[in-house]
């Protein structure tokens, strides 16, 4: 049990600490994992971490053109539907 608790306690390091690096450089971020090819538990994390980012900023992208669907709508005098 000790063991799959410090390998949690890696793989969360990984995760947070590509969230970091990705808030604050994320060209960085690719730089670090391109190339990469392990099976270390830690660059599990990271990789999840970065595939997290990544799709958290997808969402945004769909969020931001609906607000601005929905703005162009209401300048047109559109009824939403």
């Amino acid at each position: 049990m000790e063991l799959e608790e410090q390998q949690y306690a890696e793989y969360a390091k990984g995760f947070n600490h590509a969230s970091i690096v990705a808030e604050h450089d994320p060209n960085l971020l690719e730089a670090i994992t391109s190339g990469v090819n392990t099976d270390d538990i830690y660059f599990k994390g990271f990789f999840a971490g970065k595939a997290q980012w990544l799709e958290e900023q997808e969402l945004q992208k769909l969020a931001d053109l609906r607000e601005q669907h929905t703005e162009r709508e209401r300048e047109q005098n559109i009824p939403q539907r």
